[in-house]
């Protein structure tokens, strides 16, 4: 799938947006610094705040079972499917969050991209595993018990 962002355009920023008007919505609108804390790399050491971090997933959540009931998913910047071009050149902590919410049972995770294609690949090489090793197992076998 090609990614429906322009080069001007960052997915992080994207979602962010998003989940900014989700929040304004449910009228507990984020400020500039938790705005900074979820644009973070999940990785720098910085933690998320608890009441930052309940409320993030609580927006999120809503956000995606929004997407899943108004069947958004063809929407190629919908919340959901920026989630796969969002993590594909760092991992901030609004990647991290989403994939927590996703992974509790909230959400439907689509990979795309690289993601995707390596997803892909993976299966694919697995199918030729198994198969490799049925010829080895059936083989072995043959010789085992003599069979021609």
């Amino acid at each position: 799938m090609k990614n429906p962002f322009a080069n001007h355009e960052d997915p992080v920023e994207h979602m962010i947006e998003l989940l900014s008007k989700e929040a304004e919505h449910a009228g507990t609108p984020f400020n500039a610094d938790e705005k900074k804390i979820l644009r973070s790399k999940a990785s720098s050491g910085e933690s998320i705040p608890e009441e930052l971090r309940r409320k993030s997933k609580t927006l999120i959540e809503q956000l995606l079972n929004r997407g899943k009931a108004a069947e958004t998913s063809g929407d190629p910047k919908s919340f959901n499917n920026s989630l796969g071009w969002a993590g594909e050149s760092s991992y901030p902590n609004i990647v991290a969050l989403t994939e927590e919410v996703v992974t509790s049972g909230t959400g439907d995770l689509r990979l795309h991209g690289r993601r995707w294609a390596k997803d892909q690949i993976q299966l694919l090489g697995c199918a030729v595993a198994v198969i490799l090793l049925l010829l080895l197992l059936v083989a072995g076998l043959s010789v085992v018990f003599h069979w021609k």
